[in-house]
């Protein structure tokens, strides 16, 4: 698709306006969006831009297309670039002279929608409680079923950033609102997007037999739109949930996937994650030694910071390096290890778990914990932590 824009693009050159400026802003928009879908953030801005550079006297367009350059700077983690984008879309859409129409209702949803997501990867969750009061009204009068499942989506967002990743059946039953509204909606990218979320939702609900099975029946979807940041949370997503279930050679096979993707996009999160997997994969097989050189290049590719890791589930590698600890005897550094579960961002862990690994990691140091660190273990693995 790329390499077809590409060329339509150089037989517009030789043109002159208005044919030269109006097919060459929709050639580098689409352009623009078809890098974004491969992954290549910066460039897929700079064909945004160029795309807004030439369009006349079209507030509704412009705006999409800065809503465009918002999402190109949120998913490189620039989230106020992307907030300054989606300023412009609105100040853009302010000039319209159809303020009252469908259309401009519509593209000022379409901003909201991926202002949330901002909001969500910077960790605004009280923003989009606000921008979702904002939005309720004009989604319910003028939104198509895939904006009206954006508003689900946003009240899903705020499930998940306020009740940390331990989900119940009211979440999943958002999820599920948000996912048969964009299946009526019929848009693919929707589509992808929250059978995505409600399989994550199913997966910190608990049900993680769900949760894979929801995984691998939409892979293709999010393989047919070409979405590679999709695919890679995907994938990723997709082997802690074959990991809880402890199968273990599938871990090995979709965590590669998920390794070389995330590492092909230059992401540290997601490299982090699937790196932490296979540590748990090679302390499943009895290797010690390679499990802690893929834990600890786990924690390299999070980054530790103020003595905790960049992630809120160091939990994918603290359990199996606490598991090696306390097989070789050694307590106080598996005490030490533990309080990476602590940080204010770690996923929740169902009690008695969580209270239990509070006491442990409170005690003071001259207590003998190990009986309780022994318990902790085994309550992991009852919880398909371990």
């Amino acid at each position: 698709a790329i390499r077809w824009f590409d060329a339509a693009i150089d037989r517009l050159e030789g043109l002159e306006d208005p044919p030269r400026s109006t097919y060459g802003a929709v050639a580098h928009a689409r352009r623009g969006e078809s890098l974004e879908l491969s992954g290549l953030h910066d460039e897929a801005r700079d064909a945004l831009l160029q795309a807004v550079d030439l369009i006349k006297d079209d507030p509704l367009e412009e705006a999409a297309i800065w809503t465009l350059v918002g999402r190109s700077r949120r998913l490189a983690s620039d989230h106020r670039a992307a907030r300054d984008a989606y300023d412009e879309a609105e100040t853009v859409l302010d000039r319209s002279a159809e303020r009252d129409s469908t259309a401009y209702h519509r593209a000022w949803l379409e901003v909201c929608a991926e202002r949330a997501w901002s909001y969500y990867f910077g960790g605004g969750a009280d923003q989009i409680v606000q921008l979702n009061e904002r939005r309720s009204p004009i989604a319910e009068q003028y939104g198509t079923e895939a904006q009206r499942s954006d508003l689900i989506t946003g009240r899903l967002q705020v499930e998940f950033r306020t009740r940390a990743y331990l989900f119940d059946e009211s979440v999943v039953a958002v999820a599920r609102q948000a996912n048969d509204l964009a299946l009526a909606s019929g848009d693919l990218g929707r589509v992808a997007s929250t059978n995505f979320a409600l399989a994550f939702t199913l997966l910190w609900a608990d049900r993680v037999e769900e949760a894979t099975a929801e995984f691998a029946a939409h892979a293709g979807l999010t393989s047919r739109i070409g979405d590679k940041v999709l695919l890679m949370r995907d994938l990723g997503y997709r082997t802690v949930a074959l990991r809880r279930l402890r199968r273990v050679e599938e871990v090995v096979t979709i965590g590669s996937a998920a390794l070389n993707l995330a590492r092909e996009l230059g992401d540290g999160y997601y490299t982090g994650k699937a790196l932490a997997n296979l540590a748990w994969v090679e302390w499943a097989r009895g290797n010690p030694s390679e499990a802690r050189s893929l834990a600890a290049d786990a924690i390299e590719s999070w980054g530790d910071a103020d003595g905790f890791m960049g992630t809120e589930f160091s939990w994918l590698v603290v359990w199996p390096l606490v598991a090696l600890d306390m097989g070789e005897g050694s307590v106080k550094h598996a005490r030490t290890t533990l309080r990476y579960l602590t940080a204010p961002h770690e996923r929740r862990m169902r009690e008695p778990l969580g209270a239990a690994v509070s006491r442990i990691v409170a005690a003071d140091q001259r207590v003998d914990v190990s009986t309780q660190l022994a318990e902790a273990g085994d309550e992991a693995r009852a919880l398909q932590l371990l």
